[in-house]
């Protein structure tokens, strides 16, 4: 898809910061809309200083629901395959720590969570080892945080210091096997599932979003899928975000 070798183009990562404190690679936002029994959370990559959850925020406050809002670093992704784990879980306990207190303070009876791109990874970290997740929405993901990051168009600089470093691919996913989202769907029966990919998509290949679908059914979970051909990565993101489709 054109926009996402555009967008990459114009926004490359080119600085990669090994030693950057682990609370700022998390911004977080918390509305809450009185007599709420349900959250709403949501996990994405920093985009500057736009809001672009502003409709979603709009959809999720006429369903009576409150909204936390997560955006990550792109620092979360390292050259340094150990420090990326480690942000990886860093930052799982962080959100999990802020929904279980946010639960208590709010009297919260349901949890939705929502990942976009990378945010998926955590999304589903934290969903399939948390009971207290009831639905989770995950917009243009991978089935492996190693492979997206290894031929995804806007990591490729990292694919290649990784590679220098004499790791291969097949190194990268063992080490960062608990990363990978169709390794968190075990304990996911029960909860509801909404996947958005798009075959398209060239920041995390469709075909990635595919097999993780796939991976899903050979799960006996069943997932509301939709998917598209022509909107890409980004376009895929801004249409959820301006057409948002939450479920039940």
């Amino acid at each position: 898809m054109l926009i996402d070798y555009l967008v990459t183009k114009f926004s490359k990562e080119k600085n990669i910061n090994l030693n950057v404190d682990l609370k700022k690679l998390l911004v977080r936002r918390f509305y809450y809309f009185s007599g709420s029994s349900d959250l709403y959370v949501s996990i994405s990559l920093y985009s500057g200083g736009l809001d672009y959850a502003s409709r979603l925020k709009t959809k999720i406050k006429k369903k009576n629901a409150s909204f936390l809002d997560f955006r990550l670093s792109a620092d979360i992704l390292s050259s340094d395959t150990e420090q990326t784990l480690n942000r990886f879980y860093f930052l799982k306990q962080q959100i999990i720590d802020q929904i279980k207190l946010l639960k208590q303070q709010h009297k919260i009876s349901r949890i939705h969570l929502v990942g976009i791109s990378m945010g998926c990874v955590t999304a589903l970290m934290i969903a399939n080892h948390g009971s207290f997740i009831n639905k989770v929405i995950l917009v243009v993901p991978g089935n492996c945080l190693a492979e997206s990051m290894w031929k995804g168009i806007r990591t490729q600089h990292l694919k290649e210091i990784i590679e220098s470093n004499g790791i291969s691919l097949k190194d990268l996913k063992q080490k960062w096997n608990s990363l990978a989202p169709e390794n968190n769907l075990d304990e996911m029966n029960h909860k509801e599932i909404i996947v958005y990919i798009s075959q398209t998509d060239r920041v995390i290949p469709g075909e990635l979003g595919e097999r993780l679908v796939n991976r899903m059914y050979k799960e006996n979970l069943a997932p509301f899928v939709y998917k598209n051909k022509y909107l890409g990565h980004y376009g895929t993101i801004a249409r959820f975000y301006i057409f948002p489709n939450l479920g039940t």
